[in-house]
């Protein structure tokens, strides 16, 4: 496990009835995508299995398919699991000739065109999901997948597609949620907000799995300010404020120019107005750590730069953020034991995490004190467990 994890390019493989006794003469004749394996790895870790299915798929799970496409295709059999390594300095042939591929080439694993997408993904709930897809209009595209995590769930929208488009050229953001019934969840959001870009119902089944809704854009554009009336124009100009005579203030508020009576306008807001007006009478609602403050007139939750916060004002807000923490501490758990007690920091524990679960660098800075949190409190609980094995 040291091995695997430590290793920054690796390939697992199994073959069925492959045993430790002639393993050694079988694996020289192996090839990996037409290469022979002596001319891409420097090291070959096996050991005799009685499920090889079951056991390499429990290593891949664990530490992710490396140089694989997909998981491993033998049946549930006897044999030699066996893990190929280039323990040398630089990366191998095999993903030097990969590193030259368009981010949605099918000949990268799915996890490979994850870590390369430019489409943004965020964890929420059903509510959120409704008001995310209500504020598109019809730019936005739900499924769903039963038996499915979020973290694979982005798996799978990296590699779907919408109306035969590939779904990372089609869209921008995507959504997902878990929830216990994916079958009620879709009819639930499509009876709320529509189809969107679909022809059809989503075709869901019943059961627990992940929610997937899909946004072609940041967002509709403010609506245009509306013009101001001309009445109310000539009302508000020096010579309509000149009043006859004799006239009495509340009259003069009444009656308009030439004695034509006044008719009550509605206040106009605009964009600009509604954020001047929240600046300034609007008390700062205070946001759980690691939160992205929002900017906006009348509780928009659009940030400064157009974008959706992870973990918005409102009821659901809470909720999210725990969401959140509780994917980030079950990464971290398995994450900390493979990393060197003594070089532990905040910075290194961050960047380790966000390539673990393929996040661009910086991704998670706005949870880097619950990072702190985490890894420090990994120390104390560990400490003695430490002494002892010394």
């Amino acid at each position: 496990k040291r091995v695997l994890q430590k290793t920054e390019l690796t390939n697992q493989g199994a073959h069925e009835s492959t045993y430790e006794a002639d393993f050694t003469r079988h694996i020289q004749s192996v090839r990996v995508e037409s290469n022979m394996v002596a001319e891409i790895f420097t090291h070959c870790y096996f050991t005799v299995s009685s499920d090889i299915k079951a056991d390499a798929d429990a290593v891949l799970v664990e530490v992710g398919l490396g140089l694989r496409r997909k998981t491993v295709r033998s049946k549930n059999v006897s044999g030699c699991v066996f893990l190929l390594v280039k323990e040398t300095a630089g990366p191998t042939t095999l993903m030097q000739e990969k590193s030259g591929l368009s981010a949605d080439d099918h000949k990268l694993s799915a996890e490979e065109r994850l870590r390369r997408t430019e489409l943004r993904f965020e964890v929420a709930d059903l509510e959120h999901m409704a008001t995310e897809a209500k504020r598109s209009r019809t730019q936005f595209w739900l499924t769903s997948w039963t038996a499915t995590n979020v973290e694979d769930g982005m798996k799978k929208v990296v590699c779907m597609r919408a109306d035969g488009e590939l779904a990372v050229h089609r869209f921008k953001r995507c959504w997902l949620a878990e929830v216990a019934d994916c079958l009620s969840a879709t009819e639930r959001l499509t009876a709320s907000c529509g189809h969107g870009l679909r022809k059809g119902a989503v075709r869901s089944r019943p059961g627990p799995g992940c929610v997937a809704l899909l946004l072609s854009g940041e967002g509709p554009p403010p609506p245009a300010p509306v013009a101001t009336p001309p009445r109310r124009a000539a009302a508000a100009s020096p010579e309509a404020r000149a009043a006859p005579e004799g006239q009495s203030q509340a009259k003069r508020r009444r009656v308009g120019p030439e004695g034509v009576a006044a008719v009550p306008m509605l206040p106009i807001r605009t964009s600009s107005s509604s954020a001047a007006k929240a600046s300034t009478t609007s008390t700062p609602r205070p946001s759980p750590a690691g939160a992205t403050p929002t900017s906006g007139g009348s509780g928009s939750p659009l940030a400064a730069n157009g974008a959706v916060p992870t973990t918005l004002a409102g009821p659901s807000s809470e909720e999210i953020y725990i969401k959140t923490l509780e994917v980030l501490e079950r990464r971290l758990a398995a994450l900390l034991p493979t990393l060197p007690r003594e070089q532990l920091s905040t910075p290194l524990v961050q960047e380790k995490l966000e390539e673990s679960m393929r996040k661009p660098h910086g991704r998670l800075d706005k949870f880097k004190l619950e990072i702190a949190r985490i890894w420090r409190k990994y120390l104390e609980t560990t400490a003695g467990q430490t002494e002892d094995v010394d």
